[in-house]
C-alpha cells in the first residue's frame, strides 16, 4: 500500500476547516484581532500552511484573515457580518451562511 502523504495533508486540512465552520462563534471571535496568531485550532493544520492577516496596522475596521495550504484555503472576512469561504482540495467552494 502507496501512502499518499500530500493528500493526507490535504485531507487534515479540510477536516480541520469543516470542524471550525461547524462552530465559528467558538473559533472565529478574538477579544483583539492580534490574539489569532496565538490562537490553539491553528497548530492543527498541516504543517506549511501559511496565515496572513490584514487590517490590523491601519485600525480599519474590517479585517480578513487568510490560511492556505497548497490551493486549499480558509477566507474568514470580519465586516458587518462575519463571512467565511472554505476552498477545499477538489477547488469547491464552500460558505458559511
Amino acid at each position: 500500500m502507496i501512502i499518499d502523504f500530500v493528500m493526507a495533508q490535504k485531507i487534515r486540512f479540510d477536516d480541520h476547516v469543516i470542524h471550525l465552520m461547524a462552530q465559528p462563534e467558538h473559533y472565529f471571535y478574538f477579544d483583539e484581532m492580534a490574539d489569532v496568531y496565538t490562537a490553539e485550532w491553528l497548530k492543527a493544520f498541516p504543517q506549511g500552511t501559511h496565515l496572513s492577516v490584514s487590517g490590523l496596522d491601519d485600525g480599519a475596521e474590517e479585517y480578513c484573515i487568510q490560511i492556505n495550504y497548497r490551493e486549499q484555503s480558509l477566507l474568514i472576512d470580519y465586516c458587518e457580518v462575519l463571512k467565511v469561504h472554505h476552498r477545499d482540495r477538489f477547488g469547491q467552494r464552500h460558505n458559511l451562511p
